[in-house]
């Protein structure tokens, strides 16, 4: 296995070259990758502010960051597989509480399938997706793509500096971003999903607030029922209670 197949394989869980695939997203023993994709290269301001948000208030592993033709992709790969719910919730929260200013044509978040990974020829041109040094992401907000394939040895040194979230460090992230959300059993296998698409937050934008988000998330039709229940939890707070009648 050369070096750049064993980092993928380490942090994402890629198949080795001649390998047996991994599981698909929906598989029934959880998600243990997901993608925020903030989709334009004008917004790298917003992908760094998750970038840096989820260390220096969640304590959680930085996520690798690549450019893919289009905008910015941040990847975060946990050592344990986690139920579908839950990765929605952390998503959900995730982009509530660091984006929720961008319009829902402007980033997509979900579970990710490792054979997607960059870094790959982009159909159609000669530009690649690529894994970058996310303290050169302003460089490619004009364009965020690599005009020739990177090299193997540069993208391997990258994600060596990169580690996967451990499951005490997803729940801990999970609890701050979503306190109503039944926390994680240690230890203890997710719940079978259902095989359900990955969901895309397509509520209406822009959002003033977080509330804002989460309400149009709730609304949202084309959301998960999971997804919208975690929205309508998170929204209990601000709701003023019920008068009684006279």
């Amino acid at each position: 296995m050369d070096r750049l197949n064993s980092e993928l394989h380490r942090l994402f869980g890629h198949p080795p070259a001649g390998g047996k695939p991994a599981p698909t997203p929906d598989a029934p023993e959880g998600h243990r990758l997901f993608c925020v994709a903030v989709c334009r290269p004008g917004d790298w301001e917003q992908a760094a502010t998750i970038f840096r948000g989820v260390q220096e208030d969640l304590d959680l592993p930085a996520p690798a960051v690549s450019v893919d033709g289009q905008g910015f992709r941040l990847w975060f790969s946990l050592a344990e597989p986690v139920s579908g719910a839950q990765g929605n919730a952390f998503l959900t929260h995730l982009v509530a509480r660091y984006a929720a200013d961008l319009p829902s044509d402007r980033i997509e978040a979900g579970a990710a399938d490792p054979a997607q990974l960059p870094p790959a020829q982009l159909a159609g041109d000669e530009r690649w997706s690529a894994f970058i040094d996310p303290s050169m992401g302003s460089m490619f907000t004009a364009e965020p793509w690599l005009d020739m394939a990177p090299p193997p040895d540069k993208q391997a040194e990258l994600l060596a500096g990169f580690a996967r979230i451990k499951p005490q460090e997803f729940a801990r992230a999970l609890a701050r971003l979503a306190p109503a959300f039944p926390p994680l059993a240690s230890n203890a296998r997710p719940p079978e999903s259902h095989s359900v698409a990955p969901d895309r937050l397509t509520g209406n934008g822009p959002h003033a607030d977080p509330q804002s988000f989460l309400l149009a998330v709730m609304n949202d039709p084309n959301a998960s029922p999971a997804l919208r229940v975690e929205a309508a939890k998170a929204l209990l707070p601000y709701i003023p209670p019920a008068r009684q009648p006279n």
